[in-house]
C-alpha cells in the first residue's frame, strides 16, 4: 500500500481503505458505539466547500474544499465532524484557518481527535493539550 505526505501507510477494513491505521482503528471504534447505540450513523471523507471558485483579472482561482475523516450522527440527534490525527505535526499550517471557515460556513464544530493510551484512547486535541500541560506541571511541581 502507498504512503501519504505523513508517512502513514494506508490499510484496509471492510474493503475500504484507509489513509493510517489511526483512521482505520477510529472506524473501528464507531462502528463498535453504532453497535452500542450510540452512533445512528456516519459518513467518511465526505467533501465540504468552504469557498467558490471565482475569476480575477481573467484568471481562474479554484473552490477552496475540505474533506474531514468522518461525519457522525449520534442518536441523540447531534452531529460531529472528525479529523483523526496522529500528532501535532499532522496537523498542516493551513489546519486553523479550514478548520474556521468549516465552522463558521457549516456552523458544526470540527473535532481534531488523537489517540493517547495514557490518556484513556480517543480524545480531542484540544483536551489532550490540557493533559499534557497538566502532567507537565504535575512532574514540575513533584520536582521540587
Amino acid at each position: 500500500m502507498a504512503r501519504n505526505k505523513y508517512k502513514n501507510k494506508q490499510v484496509e477494513v471492510d474493503g475500504i481503505i484507509f489513509d493510517s491505521a489511526l483512521e482505520s482503528k477510529f472506524y473501528l471504534h464507531l462502528k463498535q458505539l453504532q453497535e452500542q447505540g450510540i452512533v445512528e450513523s456516519f459518513e467518511m471523507q465526505k467533501t465540504y466547500l468552504l469557498l467558490e471558485g471565482y475569476s480575477i483579472a481573467g484568471k481562474k482561482r479554484q473552490p477552496i474544499k475540505f474533506t474531514p475523516d468522518f461525519i457522525v450522527h449520534l442518536k441523540d440527534g447531534t452531529t460531529r465532524v472528525i479529523d483523526v490525527k496522529g500528532n501535532e505535526r499532522a496537523i498542516s499550517r493551513d489546519f486553523p484557518l479550514r478548520k474556521k471557515m468549516f465552522e463558521c460556513r457549516y456552523q458544526i464544530p470540527l473535532d481534531v481527535i488523537m489517540w493517547s493510551k495514557i490518556d484513556g484512547g480517543w480524545i480531542e486535541y484540544e483536551n489532550l493539550k490540557k493533559a499534557r500541560k497538566f502532567r507537565k506541571k504535575e512532574k514540575e511541581t513533584s520536582k521540587k
